[in-house]
């Protein structure tokens, strides 16, 4: 019976050693831009192929930026939710850059000419 306890044991440590390492790697990906440290924390979850997800970004985005993140009273972050292929892909395609300014423009041009590629 003990043994079966401190297998248990041992597999439960090694379940919440992986969940760690998966929170530490998506935290240094993620795509946010503003300070760091600032108290209001905006997370948007959306698809890259969402018309209403664009709206929002080239509308209602850009005055957040404009009032909120660039005078660093906000952080913002996107967290990808895609709803089809095209969003996935773009997505995977959004991973790839490692600064978060090139990130966001990449974001500005896909959803500036989502209809075009949707």
């Amino acid at each position: 019976m003990n043994k079966i306890k401190n297998f248990f044991y041992f597999i439960t440590f090694i379940f919440l050693l992986n969940g760690v390492d998966a929170y530490t790697s998506e935290t240094k990906n993620l795509t946010s831009i503003g300070d760091k440290n600032a108290k209001v924390t905006v997370k948007v979850f959306s698809s890259l192929s969402c018309p209403h997800c664009a709206h929002f970004h080239g509308e209602v985005f850009e005055k957040l930026k404009k009032e909120f993140i660039d005078t660093n009273y906000v952080k913002f972050e996107h967290h990808s939710f895609p709803l089809d292929l095209q969003a996935l892909s773009a997505e995977k395609v959004l991973k790839c850059f490692q600064d978060n300014e090139k990130k966001f423009n990449f974001l500005n041009e896909v959803y500036a000419k989502q209809e075009s590629w949707f």
